[in-house]
């Protein structure tokens, strides 16, 4: 959904690796983020800690 902003100005091939790897990075961190939330809201619930224990 973010590629049809940034097509329309490309000056050089380069930005597009550029975009790629920033897109990536988002990503990257989008997902390290939820799985920490997830593991911290998890592992504070004590029938979560029970579920992995027994």
């Amino acid at each position: 959904m973010f590629e049809f902003e940034f097509e329309a100005h490309e000056p050089e091939p380069q930005s597009h690796w550029n975009r790629a790897l920033n897109l990536l990075g988002v990503c990257a961190a989008l997902v390290v983020l939820t799985l920490a939330t997830i593991a911290l809201i998890g592992f504070s619930n004590p029938w979560v800690v029970e579920a992995l224990q027994s």
